[in-house]
């Protein structure tokens, strides 16, 4: 971990896995092509026995492959400081930056018989300035949710560019976090001292406009920064931190789903504006 924080700056270095068997789910990825990162290790803690493997995906990052029952996995640290909640309760997708998508999308079919979800051309992610492109990985299930981006043509650098030379290598971007209430969760994480992008106001005149029938105060919406969309399923609320650090690299998303299973495709634009804007002032664009 230590040499990847060097390398990398603060990161995600292991996207683990709950599985039943940490030593099957092991050999059969290795049978389709994975590389091991370590093999299945026991370690006994006074919380019991933990079994977790883990293998080599995009850059530096590995999955680990935990054994356990869906409970909370032991082989992560335990503190004694508990904060008080603020609503997240799940990990609603991982997103991954890399220089060759296509070969990722084959290593997740291959290795974990995932299957594409959702794909984003180049024509429905663009600004003025930059494009790129992004294909969704899932298990079927809608637990696992994997979206892989990589760069497109464009004028200037993109914000997966950006990421590429500042982390050094393919890695995760960024990490969405759910909530059943994102305007309670945000104004909790606020006080707390969180910083989000920056969204001009002329955003939510065409966002009422855009999705009309949403059930909310759109002052507070407004006021906390959040994007709206809306699918076939339902509507999207979402907010994109700042970067969590000097380099430009790693931030958090925080989502609520009101039956929309998408990404966000109507803020695509909008987002990739705030980003752009936030590139400028880094004199990264």
């Amino acid at each position: 971990v230590a040499e990847h924080v060097h390398l990398h700056g603060p990161g995600i270095h292991d996207v683990a896995f709950l599985v039943p068997s940490a030593e099957e789910a092991f050999d059969l990825a290795l049978e389709r092509g994975a590389e091991a990162a370590y093999k299945p290790t026991v370690t006994e803690t006074d919380r019991g026995r933990q079994v977790a493997a883990g293998i080599k995906t995009y850059g530096e990052t590995i999955h680990s492959l935990v054994e356990g029952d869906g409970s909370f996995p032991d082989f992560a640290p335990r503190t004694d400081t508990v904060a008080r909640p603020v609503g997240l309760h799940t990990v609603d997708h991982v997103v991954a930056n890399v220089e060759s998508m296509n070969q990722w999308v084959e290593w997740y079919e291959k290795v974990f018989h995932f299957t594409m979800l959702r794909h984003f051309d180049d024509e429905a992610i663009s600004t003025e300035y930059t494009a790129l492109m992004s294909k969704v990985m899932w298990d079927g299930e809608g637990i696992i949710k994997l979206p892989i981006n990589e760069p497109a043509d464009g004028r200037k650098r993109s914000q997966i560019e950006e990421y590429l030379m500042f982390y050094r290598s393919a890695g995760v971007q960024h990490i969405a976090l759910a909530t059943d209430d994102l305007q309670a969760t945000m104004e909790e994480v606020a006080a707390r001292g969180v910083d989000t992008i920056r969204v001009p106001e002329e955003y939510y005149a065409e966002a009422r406009m855009r999705v009309p029938d949403l059930d909310a105060d759109w002052e507070r919406i407004a006021a906390n920064q959040i994007l709206i969309d809306s699918d076939e399923g339902g509507h999207l609320l979402q907010i994109f931190t700042r970067m969590l650090q000097d380099r430009p690299t790693v931030f958090f998303e925080f989502i609520e789903r009101r039956g929309a299973t998408g990404f966000g495709l109507g803020n695509f634009k909008a987002l990739f504006e705030a980003i752009e804007r936030e590139q400028a002032e880094r004199g990264n664009l």
